[in-house]
C-alpha cells in the first residue's frame, strides 16, 4: 500500500463541508496542542512533527497563521502529532480548515489533502475504523472549506489519538488550519483516590523478568498519577488532585486524566510535575542490591521510596540505588519530581524546593519521564557494572 499512511482503501470517510448547524456542547476546550498554528519554532510548529516529504512550512496570512504543504512529484508530504486519550472521554468532534491551490489527487480517494484521526491501543497498533476529512475536488477551492466530523465514538481500548495532516500521493499545494478536536461526551470523571486504586492494583501486578540467575528487572512502564508542582509554594504533592499521565512520554501529549484544579494547565509553561506509584517487590529480591533507573529523562528528577529522599537524576538519564528503602514483598511507593529546564544553574536549587525552575517554553522540545523506566534486582556484594574492550597500539 505505497504512500498510504495508515489509511484503509475500502473506507470511505465521514465529510461535511461548509457551516454546519451546532453540534452538542463541547465540555472540554480543544485538546490539539497548536491547532491554529500560532506558535512556531524555526519555521515550523510545535507539538506537530517535523514534516516528511515535499515542502511544508508556517504561513502568517492577515496576521494568522496556518500551515502549508507542497508537493511537486510523486510520494507525500505529511506531519502530525500523537495525543492521549483521558480514560473517562467517550465521544469526540473533529473540525479543520482546508484551503488548496492546484490540487491534483492521486487514482484512490484517499489519495489527497487531508486529515487522518486514528486510534491506537495501549501497543501502538490501530484501533476501529480509519477516519479522516479532506477534499474530494482537483484544482483550487474557493477560500477556506470548514470540515467537521460529529460524534467519533472511541473505541474501547484506545488510549491515544493519531493525528496525521497533509498530503497523501497528491500534489499541489493545501492549508491547514485550526485543527480542533473536542470531547462532547465523557464517563465522568473518578474521584482521585479511586483512581489511584484502580491503578494500584495494575502496579501491583507487574511481574518481574528474570535475566539471568542473579539479576531480574521489573518494567515500570504505563500509567503513572501525575499532577504539575506548585514551587516553592508547595512542597509536596496535593493528595487529592491526582491525574493521570502516560510513562514513558512527553507530558505535553501523554496525560490522560487530569484533576479539576489544573484542567487548564499549559503542559508547554509546565517547569516542574509530580509523578507517583506503587510496585510490589518479589520476596526473593530480599537481601539483592536493587537501582531505579530512567533511560532518559527531560530534565531532571528527585525520587523518593516509600517517603524517603533517595537521590537525583539529572539530564539525561541515570540510575539511584534504593536499596535501603525497600521492603521486600510488600507494595513500595516511588514519588518523583521531575524538572523541565534547560537552566542547568537554577536546577540544584529547585531540586532542593526551594525555588521554581524557569519554563523555557522556546527551548525545551520535551519535557518529562521521556525513556523507560525499571527496577533491576542484582547481587549486593560485587556485580559486573560493564564492560570495554581497549586494543593495543
Amino acid at each position: 500500500m505505497k504512500n498510504r499512511s495508515f489509511v484503509s482503501r475500502w473506507l470511505m470517510p465521514i465529510l461535511l463541508i461548509g457551516t454546519l448547524g451546532a453540534s452538542a456542547q463541547a465540555q472540554h476546550g480543544n485538546i490539539v496542542p497548536n491547532g491554529d498554528f500560532e506558535s512556531t519554532t524555526d519555521g515550523w510548529a510545535g507539538s506537530w512533527q517535523p514534516a516528511k516529504g515535499g515542502s511544508a512550512v508556517v504561513i502568517e496570512e492577515n496576521g494568522n497563521h496556518f500551515a502549508r504543504f507542497t508537493l511537486n512529484g510523486d510520494g507525500s508530504s505529511l506531519s502530525g502529532q500523537r495525543i492521549a486519550l483521558d480514560p473517562n472521554w467517550r465521544v469526540l468532534e473533529v473540525s479543520v480548515r482546508l484551503r488548496s491551490t492546484e490540487l491534483k489527487r492521486g487514482e484512490q480517494g484517499w489519495q489527497t489533502g487531508r486529515l487522518e484521526y486514528l486510534f491506537e491501543d495501549k501497543l501502538g497498533g490501530h484501533i476501529g475504523p480509519f477516519p479522516w476529512l479532506g477534499l474530494w475536488e482537483n484544482g483550487s477551492t474557493d477560500g477556506w472549506k470548514t470540515l467537521r466530523d460529529t460524534k467519533i465514538r472511541i473505541p474501547e481500548g484506545a488510549v491515544a489519538l493519531r493525528l496525521g495532516i497533509g498530503l497523501w500521493s497528491a500534489q499541489g499545494s493545501l492549508d491547514v488550519d485550526d485543527v480542533s478536536i473536542t470531547v462532547v461526551e465523557t464517563a465522568g470523571p473518578r474521584p482521585p483516590s479511586e483512581a489511584a486504586a484502580a491503578l494500584s492494583d495494575q502496579w501491583n501486578a507487574a511481574a518481574a523478568q528474570i535475566i539471568s540467575e542473579h539479576r531480574a528487572r521489573i518494567d515500570l512502564s504505563g500509567q503513572w498519577l501525575f499532577q504539575p508542582a506548585d514551587l516553592p509554594t508547595r512542597k509536596t504533592p496535593s493528595a487529592e488532585t491526582w491525574g493521570v499521565a502516560q510513562v514513558p512520554g512527553d507530558w505535553t501529549n501523554s496525560v490522560t486524566s487530569r484533576s479539576a484544579t489544573w484542567e487548564q494547565f499549559d503542559p508547554q509553561q509546565t517547569a516542574a510535575a509530580w509523578y507517583k506509584r506503587s510496585v510490589t517487590i518479589p520476596d526473593d529480591w530480599a537481601g539483592r542490591g536493587v537501582v531505579l533507573t530512567l533511560e532518559r529523562i527531560s530534565t531532571d528528577a528527585r525520587i523518593w521510596v516509600n517517603g524517603q529522599n533517595v537521590g537525583e537524576i539529572r539530564s539525561p538519564g541515570g540510575s539511584v540505588d534504593i536499596t535501603p528503602q525497600l521492603l521486600a514483598g510488600k507494595s513500595n511507593e516511588i514519588q518523583m519530581l521531575v524538572l523541565a529546564t534547560a537552566d542547568a544553574a537554577a536546577v540544584t536549587k529547585s531540586l532542593r524546593l526551594e525555588m521554581p525552575p524557569p519554563a523555557d517554553a522556546a527551548t525545551l522540545a520535551t519535557r518529562g519521564i521521556i525513556g523507560q523506566v525499571e527496577l533491576l534486582s542484582r547481587p549486593r556484594e560485587g556485580f559486573v557494572q560493564g564492560v570495554f574492550v581497549r586494543t593495543s597500539t
